[in-house]
């Protein structure tokens, strides 16, 4: 980063004027819609989901997935199975 004259802080606070959110917050915000767009449009295993976006355990996703949706990834295709 030397390079272009910037320093980490001034990266990460520039990204969150830009965003309005951390990088590290944003990162995981669009791993959590790519696991509802999966939920909905696959028939992957929520462990299977998990991982491919970048959770290590299918639990942590699940408390994740709540935390930002209020509604745990099983709920989400029995909702829209019905």
């Amino acid at each position: 980063m030397r390079k272009f004259g910037i320093n980490e802080y001034k990266l990460k606070n520039a990204f969150k004027d830009i965003f309005g959110d951390t990088v590290f917050s944003f990162i995981r915000k669009q791993k959590l819609k790519r696991a509802k767009d999966l939920l909905l449009n696959s028939e992957l295993e929520i462990k299977e989901i998990a991982f491919l976006t970048g959770f290590k355990y299918s639990h942590h996703f699940s408390k994740v997935y709540f935390v930002y949706f209020h509604m745990k990834p099983q709920e989400v295709r029995i909702h829209q199975s019905c």
